[in-house]
């Protein structure tokens, strides 16, 4: 790791840490590098507010503090859209959970300006998500992509959420925790039953049980290949909780095929702090020789920013295929990907209801001719 790398993950867990080691600011540590090493990795939060607890100065030269200061700011504005988003939805008796964001954040460190986040996730039961999208669209928010003019069933069988845009905020309604052809199944509506409540500025809102949101962590660092720190201080963080059961997200990490991506999240998770990981998870690690070199790659291109796995690359769909330990599942992601049909087929041609078949090939015309140009 680089110098930058090294004190921006020390400082930024150090409330993570069990045993307080100091942490010496470096004479020439370059500060517009920290910053900037910060933001990408959404540690800006974080970093300000260990450095203040440990009285740890930082030059009034550095950006860090502003930037600091204008998440904390956006974090209250989305908290108060959360909240409203939430209430709207409430008087149509739609169930809906908050997910990330403001969320975590009060679960994690109760105070939701220590966490940066630009966006608002909500998750829904699939049958629930046309009437949410009507209900906040007559509140103003308009959609992102028009999937009235593709295909809206296609769409929500394939897909897993939907933007929603008023000025400049952006809400991702989701009725999955990721696309059909990554063959990530969870147990959502068993998981929505579990909710728990949590405060946001003030007010009761429903969110994920700690197991539950764990698994759902863990799966949305594997979607992105953990290319953010800040999403492994999000796992370090709820294993110090302690509020986790092990034995439960192991058994759900078995019953749907996810027991690498749960290592490999916990491997990540090693790497950057004292984490306390329950026995029966540690069982699961050790079960998986695998998990640790991938952990290790995986957390080198993280720090390195070297971008091997771009997304949408095959490279990147190569590496989390890797990440299920079923050779079954990292067959079907490849198949579903070939031939789940997109928004991208979906606009090159208008195909009537008892022509839609057609869209299959059209996608492996596309996927080939994209491979030959080189351009995947």
């Amino acid at each position: 790791m680089s110098l930058v790398c090294r004190f921006v993950v020390a400082a930024a867990t150090l409330h993570l840490r069990r045993q307080q080691a100091p942490v010496e600011i470096p004479k020439d540590l370059d500060w517009n590098e920290v910053t900037e090493f910060a933001e990408h990795h959404g540690l800006t939060p974080l970093l300000c507010w260990n450095l203040r607890a440990y009285n740890l100065s930082v030059p009034k030269s550095s950006a860090l503090e502003a930037h600091s200061r204008i998440a904390g700011a956006q974090a209250v504005k989305l908290s108060a859209v959360l909240v409203q988003v939430i209430s709207d939805l409430s008087e149509h008796q739609i169930p809906v959970l908050a997910f990330k964001g403001p969320s975590l954040a009060a679960i994690l460190y109760s105070n939701v300006t220590l966490r940066s986040y630009a966006d608002l996730d909500f998750l829904f039961l699939p049958e629930d998500i046309k009437l949410a999208r009507i209900v906040l669209q007559e509140k103003g928010w308009a959609a992102v992509e028009d999937i009235a003019s593709i295909h809206e069933e296609s769409f929500l069988r394939s897909q897993c959420e939907i933007g929603l845009l008023r000025n400049e905020t952006l809400l991702e309604l989701q009725w999955a925790l990721a696309p059909r052809f990554f063959s990530l199944d969870l147990p959502l509506e068993a998981m929505m039953r579990r909710a728990v409540t949590v405060e946001v500025i003030g007010v009761p809102v429903k969110t994920l049980a700690a197991d539950d949101l764990f698994l759902a962590l863990a799966v949305h660092g594997a979607k992105h290949l953990w290319s953010r720190l800040g999403w492994v201080v999000d796992i370090a963080a709820l294993l110090g909780s302690e509020s986790i059961d092990g034995s439960r997200i192991a058994g759900i990490a078995l019953q749907c095929h996810l027991q690498r991506i749960v290592a490999v999240a916990l491997l990540m998770a090693e790497k950057i702090g004292d984490v306390r990981i329950p026995a029966e998870l540690r069982t699961l690690m050790a079960q998986d020789p695998q998990a640790s070199a991938m952990a290790s790659a995986l957390f080198q291109n993280a720090v390195s920013g070297a971008e091997q796995f771009p997304p949408e690359s095959l490279a990147y769909f190569g590496m989390f295929a890797q990440m299920r330990e079923r050779r079954m599942d990292r067959v079907l992601l490849f198949v579903r990907l070939f031939l789940t049909p997109g928004s991208s087929e979906w606009r090159m041609v208008h195909l009537p209801s008892g022509a839609r078949w057609f869209y299959h090939p059209i996608r492996v015309l596309r996927l080939a001719k994209r491979l030959l140009r080189g351009a995947w």
